[in-house]
């Protein structure tokens, strides 16, 4: 069976493929106006002007929370309820992907990840202890290695990887247990404890950050390295596992339906009343960011300003997931394939989504070893980063259209699956969906 076929051999939700899609073009896109942009974070102490626009959209990476949830719960439930894999291989194989997932954050900030660098003139936001480049794009941007080549924050926080490996876990152990207790033919029960357990999740977090956020901080800062390798996680940092937790619990309520075939018009309609809910939340709480990151100081103001943010880029995620069942998913099998046609390069995106963002930051640095040293301000100019952006994604489409011949092989997914399939004894098609 080849790596298409086992994609394709549960149902596939079109508007997953491609949110995921979308999602990983934007992260290819917006990173090189992030990463490479002379002006890209502050200049003489104000946040440029483009900088500014894209703020709400820079923790975008909380898209894939929400799909992994979905998608993971999704396909759970269905092989669970046809007998297709047991509670226990279904915990086994989300402890498996899980850690890999987080080991492969690991190799990614320590050898591939773009970051801040100093060519830039930068204010890095204190709290924020998991920022550095990796070996090889600074070797390509600077031709020598960093000092330390591998610095100890590599190890400490959590980022876009190692959050979603807690998710799959947890939503593994959760839809395990519950099958196990008999818990999964009451869809209250489903809907219900996902619900609450993503909700006190989410309003507990600024609490959290208030509270403990600023002691784990200082203890990073006075050398307790293993306090902040183990607390560090729970609040601080850009993707703390509170509240972005909640994300997942929140998609994995959608996959649960889709995968029970609730009627549309249910599985729209809570979807809409929870988008109107999260807007109104945070249209009440954002506030303008003092930095690009979100908000520096560990205070109840800023926390709570934090949760604003979140609420709007969770209704923002799930208004496009409503979009995309409403006119995709929920329309006739003719119009679906035709949209399908039409947008068939965005879900190929999605299929690579890992290795794209593993590998996007050092495709990027690469051509600089010849344009920096002919054009040493060509980073200067904010069209001529959306030009190199737009590149970016070319380049990958490309890449993608040759990979797809040989079915994917070598690829992050490719190999996370077999590792998978190899320890659990478990046929998975789980990053393939």
């Amino acid at each position: 069976m080849t790596f298409e076929e086992k994609s394709n051999k549960i149902d596939r939700i079109f508007t997953f493929d491609l949110i995921r899609g979308g999602a990983i073009i934007s992260v290819v896109f917006i990173h090189r106006i992030l990463w490479d942009y002379y002006f890209g974070f502050y200049s003489g102490g104000a946040i440029s002007s483009e900088i500014a626009i894209l703020y709400l959209f820079i923790t975008m990476a909380g898209i894939f929370y929400v799909i992994s949830g979905a998608v993971n719960a999704y396909m759970i439930y269905k092989r669970l309820i046809t007998g297709q894999i047991t509670s226990r291989l279904v915990i086994i194989s989300g402890w498996i992907m899980g850690l890999l997932m987080i080991g492969y954050s690991f190799f990614y900030r320590a050898f591939l990840t773009r970051s801040l660098d100093d060519t830039m003139p930068v204010i890095v936001m204190e709290e924020t202890l998991s920022n550095g480049t990796g070996i090889v794009p600074y070797l390509l941007l600077f031709g020598r290695l960093p000092d330390p080549p591998i610095p100890v924050m590599t190890f400490i926080g959590m980022e876009t990887l190692s959050m979603i490996g807690v998710i799959i876990i947890f939503i593994s152990i959760f839809m395990g247990f519950l099958y196990k207790m008999k818990g999964m033919t009451n869809p209250k029960t489903v809907y219900g404890s996902l619900a609450l357990m993503g909700i006190i999740i989410f309003i507990i977090s600024p609490f959290l950050r208030m509270t403990i956020g600023e002691i784990i901080r200082n203890e990073y800062i006075n050398g307790n390295l293993l306090l902040a390798f183990f607390m560090e996680p729970l609040t601080n940092g850009m993707m703390p596992i509170f509240p972005h937790l909640s994300y997942g619990c929140f998609g994995a309520i959608v996959g649960i339906a889709m995968a029970r075939k609730e009627k549309p018009r249910t599985i729209l309609t809570g979807i809409g009343i929870f988008v109107l809910v999260t807007f109104i939340f945070g249209i009440m709480f954002i506030e303008e960011p003092t930095s690009p990151y979100g908000f520096e100081p560990f205070t109840w103001e800023a926390s709570i300003a934090l949760m604003g943010q979140k609420s709007l880029q969770l209704g923002l995620f799930f208004f496009l997931i409503f979009l995309g069942l409403a006119l995709l998913d929920y329309r006739s099998p003719t119009t679906r394939e035709k949209w399908a046609q039409l947008a068939k390069k965005v879900p190929d995106f999605g299929k690579l989504a890992l290795t794209i963002y593993m590998w996007e930051g050092v495709l990027a640095a690469a051509p600089q070893l010849i344009i920096r040293p002919l054009w040493s301000e060509w980073n200067a100019s904010f069209f001529n980063i959306t030009i190199f952006a737009l590149i970016n994604v070319l380049v990958w489409s490309i890449i993608l259209l040759f990979w797809k011949r040989v079915d994917y092989k070598g690829s992050m997914e490719w190999n996370l699956v077999w590792v998978v399939q190899k320890l659990s004894g478990k046929r998975s098609s789980r990053f393939r969906d």
